[in-house]
């Protein structure tokens, strides 16, 4: 069950960083139009909120499978595709 949308984007992230350690990637440039997504998993600051585990499992990925990693902030605006097939699939 996810608790809020921080939920479902932190997941995501999840597993697409475990998807990009499967495959061998070494580097991996990440965008999100969830700024506080990108702080949690930038930062200390959120490891002990709710969500701290999965951020502390992405930030743990990045680590140790990764030998570089950006995570970019962009406007909702940018990200019209996924918001358009989120808006599609519900009925």
């Amino acid at each position: 069950y996810l608790v809020d949308t921080l939920h479902s984007e932190a997941l995501a992230m999840l597993y697409a960083v475990n998807a990009a350690n499967m495959m061998g990637c070494d580097r991996l440039i990440i965008e999100t139009d969830s700024l506080l997504l990108k702080q949690a998993v930038m930062s200390n600051t959120y490891d002990l909120s709710q969500l701290g585990a999965i951020f502390g499992n992405i930030k743990y990925q990045f680590r140790v499978g990764l030998s570089d990693v950006s995570v970019k902030h962009c406007n909702r605006e940018c990200n019209h595709a996924a918001h358009t097939q989120l808006h599609m699939a519900q009925p």
